[in-house]
């Protein structure tokens, strides 16, 4: 069959030779393709990064010399509604696939908004091309890494305490010191506080933490409560359940006249530990903000040794 024939286009022998052309020629770039691959190497699960440092995405490419790539993140928080955000690689300097790397300084607004630490994120590295004949290089991270908030207490001292088992982190320009026990009791009716230290500003004019450790002499915390409500007249504001150290706990408001605390008691081993935050002379400062802040921190850190 002739493609001109007596002056004509032969139209029915170009449509053949077309056709065949296509067939060879996607089957030559299917099996290339097929040949061709991309595998996320890091973050591949376990991993965590932390907001506002750089991290080396890595992974390993066969194919075309040409081909670029979109870098992909994906918050599976809702596994119903996997949140993607394509971060790098859409506008040039387009990303090369042969690179096999990037380096990502995590911004904490990422997703336009503020960034929500989480455990349930994955990393798809994908070829920056249109889809063709249903195959596109991709690769997504084999298991969840987790993006966390910049630790703010790298830094800070650390006070620990053998005789009664615990230790905590707080900031460099704060103080400990030993408190007075108060209500010490030998009846042993009564429950007494058996070791106290306190927490202040550097100048040492506000008191900021006390950290006390009682006898709880076989009461529960209700019991605990209701009798430090009666014995010494504190005043019991509101009540809730907490959980610090992995110890289950009562978040409580309680006060006397003059003064009122913001306290977290933990029964552990016969003893209740309770560690409370006042703001004392701090309001007129304007840095009431700052310390509570600073006292959730010192909360996070909070464990007992063994």
């Amino acid at each position: 069959m002739q493609l001109i024939t007596q002056g004509k286009t032969n139209w029915e022998f170009l449509l053949i030779v077309l056709v065949l052309a296509v067939i060879v020629g996607g089957g030559i770039l299917v099996r290339y393709y097929n040949r061709s691959y991309i595998k996320v190497l890091s973050p591949n699960g376990g991993e965590r990064w932390e907001i506002g440092k750089t991290y080396e995405i890595r992974w390993e490419f066969k194919g075309p010399k040409d081909t670029k790539v979109l870098i992909i993140l994906v918050d599976y928080r809702n596994p119903d509604k996997p949140k993607e955000e394509t971060f790098a690689g859409t506008w040039p300097p387009h990303i090369p696939a042969s690179a096999g790397k990037y380096s990502w300084k995590i911004s904490p607004d990422i997703f336009g908004s503020e960034f929500i630490p989480g455990e349930k994120y994955k990393i798809i590295i994908e070829e920056n091309a249109i889809k063709f004949l249903g195959h596109l290089l991709r690769d997504e991270s084999d298991n969840y890494f987790s993006i966390v908030k910049k630790d703010e207490t790298a830094d800070w001292q650390i006070y620990r305490n053998e005789e009664y088992g615990f230790e905590f982190k707080y900031p460099q320009e704060w103080l400990v010191k030993d408190c007075d026990i108060f209500y010490p009791h030998e009846d042993e009716s009564v429950p007494g506080r058996l070791n106290c230290i306190e927490l202040a500003e550097e100048s040492g004019e506000y008191k900021l933490v006390q950290i006390k450790v009682y006898n709880d002499r076989g009461f529960s915390l209700v019991q605990w409560f209701d009798f430090y409500e009666n014995y010494i007249g504190w005043n019991i504001i509101e009540r809730d359940s907490i959980l610090i150290a992995g110890v289950e706990g009562v978040k409580g408001i309680y006060g006397l006249t003059e003064f009122s605390f913001e306290g977290n008691f933990l029964p552990k081993e016969n003893k209740i530990y309770e560690i409370s935050f006042w703001l004392g002379g701090m309001e007129e400062t304007g840095a009431v903000e700052d310390k509570e802040k600073n006292y959730e921190q010192m909360l996070s850190t909070f464990r007992f040794l063994g």
